[in-house]
């Protein structure tokens, strides 16, 4: 993997980014809406 292309793996770092954000956010309202429950 020594020539992956920067511009490659910059670009899938951003996308991995975006969707750890975005589970992050489901979770805590998952979060959210078990603990009103309780």
């Amino acid at each position: 993997m020594q020539d992956a292309d920067p511009g490659y793996l910059n670009l899938h770092h951003q996308t991995m980014q975006a969707n750890w954000h975005q589970y992050m956010e489901c979770t805590s309202m998952q979060a959210g809406k078990l603990s009103n429950k309780g």
